[in-house]
């Protein structure tokens, strides 16, 4: 469990380093307001019950074509197997019956 947490922070991170800081929405207390339906939201959430805790990522600055999606992706590889496609840009985490776990 702890290496997919790892896994998706380092996702987090890559796609993060590529967008530039823009003006944020705070509260008088300084947390950031984000509306976003579910499930997204807990994908995406603070992990604080970690031993490392993750912080939530701030889905406005990433465009939605990048978030985690589910999507057909009919391969000869095994379920588990993680497939990185640098020309598209997409990292594809294959699982059983001709889908995969897309992030951008």
């Amino acid at each position: 469990m702890t290496s997919r947490r790892l896994f998706l922070l380092g996702v987090s991170a890559l796609a993060l380093s590529a967008c530039s800081s823009t003006g944020r929405s705070r509260l008088a207390d300084g947390k950031v307001v984000i509306q976003v339906d579910e499930p997204w939201a807990t994908w995406y959430a603070a992990k604080t019950d970690e031993p490392y805790p993750v912080p939530a990522v701030d889905l406005r600055r990433i465009p939605q074509q990048f978030w985690r999606q589910e999507v057909d992706y009919v391969s000869s590889y095994a379920p588990g197997s993680i497939v990185v496609s640098t020309a598209e840009r997409y990292l594809y985490l294959i699982q059983p019956n001709d889908r995969a776990l897309r992030y951008g």
